[in-house]
């Protein structure tokens, strides 16, 4: 997904050791502040309460998808190259498939509370991406085979599910809350590994921004088919249109753009897995915004999965650190 060293003169291993400090400096910090502004996300939902889920799909992603097509513009794109690729069958995979994630984060949140939808998205950051990215693409597969990685994945699963099964964020987690977390894993790291494969031949914000307008696009007839709630406005004041302004530009175009950002300067394993801080600032802003009570067992179970992608992400004894 690019060169992190920057191609600059010496050899490779001086190279690499001069430069994986700015490069994984860089790339971590990008890795926290995506995890960070999508752990506002949830918080942003239980804000809006009254806000059907058909607008708070469709308003974020056209947001998002105005970004980064912006993006593409600074960088000097011609407009007529912002369509490639658009009519494709993976692009409309991927929107569809964008589209899947945010509706089920959306009652899942709703359901089961901002804290147990952000561990069950974890999961998917942490075990079901790295695990794809190995077995798909032929990339970090090394990473999997380190001890410290599967011990660090093992205390996130566990963390996870100690969190999500002992209790529930508000009132405990029900029959229909499960089966709204069961599928958000596999949602989420086929997404974020699908777009990463197809970002080493074709540019990423292209391919999101066409991502983001497809979900958006095809969650109008998805709304208008399911009726009522679904395809309503009742709730849209100028706050929430404001408030849903600011989820797009956060976690619909910021965020993304910082998570792949890292991916280009430390390969996909490490930004995905430490997207595990995105459970406890999830779990600090619910606190600190009094948005519900917090269970008992996710103050164990977060900083226990928290743990675990910090152990994730370190590099085994005596490896050379490369960028």
């Amino acid at each position: 997904m690019g060169d992190p060293t920057g191609g600059t003169g010496g050899s490779p291993v001086a190279r690499g050791r001069r430069s994986f400090r700015p490069a994984a400096a860089g790339g971590i910090t990008a890795s926290v502040g995506a995890a960070f502004l999508w752990a506002t996300y949830y918080v942003f939902l239980l804000l809006l309460p009254g806000v059907s889920p058909l607008v708070l799909t469709v308003v974020p992603f056209l947001v998002g998808a105005v970004g980064f097509f912006a993006l593409l513009a600074v960088r000097g794109l011609p407009p007529r190259e912002w369509l490639v690729g658009w009519a494709r069958p993976g692009t409309l995979f991927r929107g569809g498939l964008l589209l899947a994630l945010q509706v089920d984060v959306v009652l899942a949140t709703r359901l089961t509370g901002a804290v147990d939808t952000s561990l069950a998205t974890l999961l998917g950051d942490a075990l079901v991406t790295p695990l794809l990215v190995s077995a798909s693409y032929g990339t970090g597969g090394e990473r999997l085979r380190w001890r410290s990685f599967q011990a660090g994945i093992g205390l996130s699963t566990a963390g996870a599910v100690l969190a999500i099964v002992g209790g529930g964020t508000v009132a405990g987690l029900r029959p229909e809350g499960a089966l709204l977390l069961l599928p958000l894993p596999i949602f989420v790291g086929v997404y974020f590994a699908s777009v990463a494969q197809r970002a080493q031949v074709e540019p990423m914000p292209r391919l999101v921004a066409q991502a983001s307008a497809t979900a958006a696009f095809l969650g109008l007839p998805v709304g208008f088919l399911l009726g009522g709630t679904w395809f309503s406005a009742a709730g849209l004041t100028a706050g929430s249109l404001g408030v849903l302004g600011v989820m797009g530009i956060t976690s619909f175009f910021v965020a993304p753009w910082a998570y792949f950002y890292a991916a280009s300067r430390l390969s996909l394993v490490v930004p995905a897995v430490l997207q595990a801080l995105i459970p406890v600032f999830t779990l600090l802003l619910v606190v600190a915004f009094a948005l519900g009570s917090v269970d008992p067992y996710a103050w164990v179970g977060v900083p226990l999965a928290f743990v675990g992608g910090v152990l994730a992400v370190q590099e085994p004894p005596g490896r050379p650190r490369t960028g």
